[in-house]
């Protein structure tokens, strides 16, 4: 961390005043310095290479998943289930 000073001439009776509101204001100004770094990083290639692969991860989990539950339940159930998936998607799970 490094220090920084700054002269500013004020009142003596608006002082306090004064130093509440720069702190008030420094750190707002520190704040917003941190959500525009998280914002680059959550902008850069590789973090959006990182959630395409996570994305793809999940649905892969969800898939087999979804598979491993129809192996148990019935067929009447079953049927239910897939009843609403267009063909191409119900081919899937068959």
């Amino acid at each position: 961390m490094v220090e920084i000073n700054i002269k500013v001439d004020v009142p003596e009776g608006l002082r306090a005043d004064f130093e509440i509101a720069l702190a008030k204001v420094v750190e707002q100004f520190l704040d917003n310095l941190k959500i525009s770094a998280l914002q680059s990083r959550l902008e850069s290639d590789e973090e959006k290479e990182l959630i395409d692969w996570s994305v793809k991860l999940g649905r892969g989990a969800k898939k087999d998943s979804f598979k491993k539950i129809l192996l148990k339940i019935s067929p009447k159930t079953k049927e239910e289930l897939l009843g609403s998936m267009s063909p191409k998607e119900r081919r899937k799970y068959e």
